[in-house]
């Protein structure tokens, strides 16, 4: 059953481990989450859960739930987060491990609640037990031995069992620590594309600079807790409060806002710079990411980064294929007896893209007038509808956007109404109403694109 080391915690045992605390508003992380078994006794408790978990069927499991999952090697994992409580029920043969890293990772005034072999306790017998017991008796943690609490549990096993329940006391608090400095390096992700992973050097530079970005988070909080020190007595309580906004609370939640943001940035940024933004119109990355919630609380680390380029390589075909026919169903929209209340003309097709097409509402209207004879720019919007169309064609005969000339360019260069221009695959004249008369140049890649889309959607006869 999904590996060697599940064995779901009993209701009854979960129950115990959160026992007298108040979960409320608190941010969890689970990091051997299996399917959701702990988490779902706090579920209902109001609480931010995060988790992380190895196995693929196990997260699975978890998407399904609607759990957050974080990343899949707790060992590995590099928090963006502030957690109030780490409650964990971690493999048996590596419980002290995953102990000292929860360890390694609470700030002050965090709760770890963790099972572990009771044996791994009683016979401190190595260097990792004995630094777990000096950690456990410096902060005065309570051990409760459970017995063979899992002998009547879904996966049975009568191996005996502790509870561990311990909170920080010995750390600083998050926003006093010191900034680190780190190589100001340029980082040029222009090689990297979906058919080469990432260059080692190049992320673990771009890792370093969010790990960096991180820290000055903090240093700005800390900044503002000096601040108050300051004002304290120059300025009443209120006012203060008014000015910094300053409580525990609000500095989480500020921390982990701003980070959000950054975060985002940093995984668009490899997006963004590398080929990889070639390969896809805006609306399927945009849909990528939105169905991969994850990849906007997954911390941004070189292991993390490669291995979305794994997903992206595994399911560059599908990618592909779904920008094909979005383009197709974008430019196939305005048939004459369309039912969507639009315009169409006769040169458009429903069941293919003609060799000759129109689109309407392509200018900026309310920048050109009636009068210019010069058009220099094209709507924003459906800019990026024709060159997601020039992104899928090229990478129909494998060619590179930045290689060609686009409309885009053509027509930033001024053209003039009611002539007709070149670009890389496209005969076009624009009027003044806004429409675009489009022609394919080469009968061959209009061929082609047809045919894909209507494979892509199981279409007869093409």
């Amino acid at each position: 059953m999904f590996d060697k080391n599940f064995y779901p915690t009993p209701y009854d045992v979960a129950l115990k481990m959160i026992g007298e605390l108040n979960l409320r508003g608190m941010n969890i992380l689970e990091p051997s989450a299996g399917k959701g078994d702990l988490l779902s006794v706090i579920r209902e408790k109001y609480t931010n859960i995060y988790c992380i978990e190895k196995n693929l069927e196990l997260q699975s499991i978890l998407r399904e739930k609607e759990y957050t999952i974080l990343g899949d090697d707790f060992l590995k994992y590099k928090p963006d987060h502030l957690f109030d409580l780490i409650l964990m029920n971690p493999p048996f043969d590596e419980g002290v491990k995953h102990f000292l890293k929860a360890w390694e990772i609470s700030e002050e005034n965090t709760y770890i609640r963790c099972l572990l072999n009771a044996e791994s306790i009683r016979n401190p017998c190595n260097k990792e037990r004995k630094l777990m017991m000096g950690i456990l008796e410096a902060n005065g943690a309570e051990i409760e031995y459970l017995g063979d609490c899992f002998k009547d549990a879904e996966r049975k096993t009568n191996v005996e069992v502790a509870l561990i329940k311990i909170q920080n006391k010995s750390k600083r608090k998050k926003f006093q620590f010191n900034f680190e400095e780190f190589g100001q390096e340029e980082i040029n992700l222009e090689d990297l594309s979906i058919n080469q992973l990432a260059k080692v050097d190049i992320l673990q530079n771009l890792e370093d600079k969010y790990s960096a970005v991180k820290e000055i988070i903090g240093e700005y909080l800390t900044l503002k807790n000096k601040l108050q020190y300051y004002l304290d007595g120059v300025l009443d309580k209120y006012a203060v409060e008014s000015l910094l906004k300053n409580n525990s609370s609000i500095e989480r939640r500020e921390y982990e806002d701003v980070l959000e943001k950054v975060r985002v940035g940093f995984w668009q940024l490899v997006f963004d710079k590398t080929k990889l933004e070639e390969r896809m119109t805006s609306n399927v990355k945009k849909d990528f990411f939105d169905n991969k919630k994850e990849y906007s609380v997954m911390p941004f680390t070189v292991d993390n980064v490669n291995k979305l380029l794994e997903i992206l390589i595994q399911n560059s075909g599908q990618i592909f294929q779904n920008c094909i026919e979005e383009s197709f169903d974008y430019l196939t929209m305005y048939y004459p007896d369309n039912r969507v209340h639009i315009e169409g003309w006769k040169t458009n097709e429903r069941w293919q893209v003609g060799k000759k097409f129109i689109l309407p509402d392509m200018l900026n209207s309310y920048r050109f007038g009636i009068h210019k004879d010069i058009i220099s720019d094209l709507s924003y919007i459906k800019r990026d509808k024709i060159r997601d169309l020039e992104k899928v064609l090229c990478n129909l005969i494998g060619k590179s956007i930045s290689g060609v000339i686009t409309i885009d360019e053509v027509v930033k260069r001024g053209v003039e109404f009611g002539k007709w221009n070149e670009s890389e695959f496209f005969k076009f004249k624009i009027f003044k109403k806004g429409t675009i008369h489009f022609e394919f140049l080469d009968g061959k890649i209009w061929d082609e694109f047809n045919r894909k889309a209507c494979e892509g959607k199981m279409w007869l006869g093409y």
